[in-house]
């Protein structure tokens, strides 16, 4: 898989809360991540980059349930959030999305909390693989609202779940696979949140093999106005 990375503080915050990550452990799979921190006094960036740092120092083990072990590591670094902020009155109420995948023998094992997202580009379509957990989104799978409604609601960012909110939480998960010259787009809510989903996908189209094509979506959101930090990575299968 061929990386591609994005990350920009965006129009109008005066710092990058965002973490992301990309490693291959010893060649035998790989592992990318997004997380969007969220808390004063820094405090997202902290929660964001525990995150971060925990997935990176994990290991998976390919002979055991994958699956399985995401969802472990993902409540593990729920745990290590909430005891951090217990430590700490300055961060007090950090928090964290973070959506990661493993890649491995042509399947993406994904794991899921928050509103980043995660998108699968496959035979010239762009899906989304992730589900939001957000307020909105709930209203969505309750007939609330329409799905085209999610985009630019103005409660689109109030969360129903993060990392380091509460003791329990619900981590989605999902196996998929995937085939040569799929691209997977990871990417925090300064992108998603502010790019249409169209224009996502065109822009996709339009410079798959391209090595910009990270930068091109990036710049589109600070076009559109900014207004979160931004962070992408982009992953051609090879």
């Amino acid at each position: 898989m061929k990386f591609n990375v994005f990350t920009d503080k965006g129009n109008f915050r005066n710092t990058n809360e965002d973490n992301y990550l990309i490693c291959r452990e010893n060649k035998k799979y790989i592992l990318a991540a997004v997380a969007d921190g969220m808390g004063g006094h820094s405090a997202g960036e902290v929660a964001s980059e525990i995150a971060i740092d925990y997935l990176r120092d994990y290991s998976f083990n390919l002979k055991e349930d994958i699956i399985e072990q995401i969802e472990k590591v993902t409540k593990e670094i729920n745990s290590q959030i909430l005891s951090r902020s217990a430590e700490n009155d300055d961060f007090s109420g950090m928090g964290t999305t973070l959506s990661f995948l493993v890649f491995y023998d042509y399947t993406i094992f994904l794991g899921h909390v928050g509103d980043s997202r995660i998108y699968l580009f496959h035979d010239n379509q762009l899906e989304q693989l992730t589900t939001d957990d957000t307020l909105v989104q709930q209203m969505v799978n309750q007939g609330e609202l329409s799905p085209e409604d999610n985009f630019g609601h103005p409660k689109s960012n109030i969360l129903t779940q993060g990392l380091g909110i509460d003791g329990s939480i619900k981590v989605e998960t999902k196996m998929v696979d995937v085939k040569q010259d799929d691209l997977v787009l990871l990417c925090t809510d300064g992108l998603s949140d502010i790019v249409p989903f169209l224009e996502i996908e065109e822009t996709i189209k339009e410079n798959l093999q391209k090595e910009n094509l990270a930068k091109k979506l990036g710049n589109k959101a600070l076009d559109h106005g900014g207004r979160d930090n931004i962070t992408l990575i982009t992953g051609i299968i090879q």
